[in-house]
């Protein structure tokens, strides 16, 4: 399970670890995606190529709020994404040393795949917290990712992934 998480997390870290480009460039991956209008700090990033996007913002709403989740899930499952699973199911909470001090994060994290589009994506809700013994968030501040992917093997992924997709 540890291993899911750290593999997402790594995936959903990507752009402030890789080359990132937030030109004015067209991020044909993720320009059609809605962004709720209560949404602020919006970025959309290509993250190395082209092949690979996300969009991110921050939004207010108290925890464990999956309005946003669901928007998207709604969005998602009306213009051809399929819903996956995954070992991880609800919301999860891990520590992050990446940073000093270290954080809790909470996260909801889904998988969907276009297959006709070859593309992958992983949606996410997470909230950071300083005190590293508490259950919930001691803050409102969810930050959404929706990162998308071309992927030339899309089954060999969702294998590497543990994802199962019907």
């Amino acid at each position: 399970m540890w291993k899911i998480i750290k593999v997402v997390a790594l995936l959903l870290l990507t752009g402030t670890v890789m080359s990132c480009s937030s030109d004015t460039g067209q991020y044909d991956l993720i320009d059609d995606f809605p962004i709720p209008k209560d949404a602020h700090e919006v970025k959309k990033l290509n993250l190395g190529t082209k092949n690979t996007q996300q969009l991110f913002f921050e939004i207010n709403e108290p925890y464990p709020s999956a309005r946003v989740l669901d928007m998207y899930r709604k969005y998602l499952g009306g213009n051809g994404w399929k819903q996956c699973t995954s070992q991880v199911q609800g919301w999860t909470s891990h520590e992050d040393a990446s940073s000093e001090p270290h954080l809790l994060v909470h996260k909801l994290t889904d998988y969907w795949v276009n297959q006709k589009g070859g593309q992958l994506l992983i949606l996410s809700a997470m909230y950071y917290s300083n005190d590293l013994t508490k259950n919930t968030p001691d803050n409102e501040k969810q930050r959404v990712v929706v990162w998308v992917q071309r992927v030339s093997d899309l089954k060999d992924e969702l294998s590497r992934l543990r994802v199962i997709c019907k």
